[in-house]
């Protein structure tokens, strides 16, 4: 919604979120609390993150997962994160 927001509009991005929830091919995954909690601390301290994105590092640590497909370079700032931002598979995989 952020990158649509950004882009676009504010209603666009009102009108799609309204369409992914009403949507029968999408299940919404509330953030635990506990990962809430730590990207509190990530947000904290890495002014180049996002609180959103402070939530996906909480639960990529939480859940010991390394790499993340984005163009956000906030990502690079944190230890044990590393950002993939290719359209190529970069480990070679088919």
């Amino acid at each position: 919604m952020n990158y649509l927001q950004a882009r676009s509009s504010h209603g666009v991005a009102a009108e799609t979120l309204d369409a992914i929830i009403e949507s029968s091919g999408f299940e919404i995954q509330y953030t635990p609390k506990r990962d809430f909690d730590a990207a509190r601390s990530v947000f904290r301290t890495h002014d180049g993150l996002s609180l959103t994105d402070a939530t996906i590092v909480a639960s990529m640590r939480r859940q010991d997962i390394e790499y993340v497909y984005s163009f956000d370079g906030g990502f690079d700032a944190v230890d044990g994160i590393t950002r993939l931002d290719t359209p190529t598979d970069p480990f070679g995989s088919q």
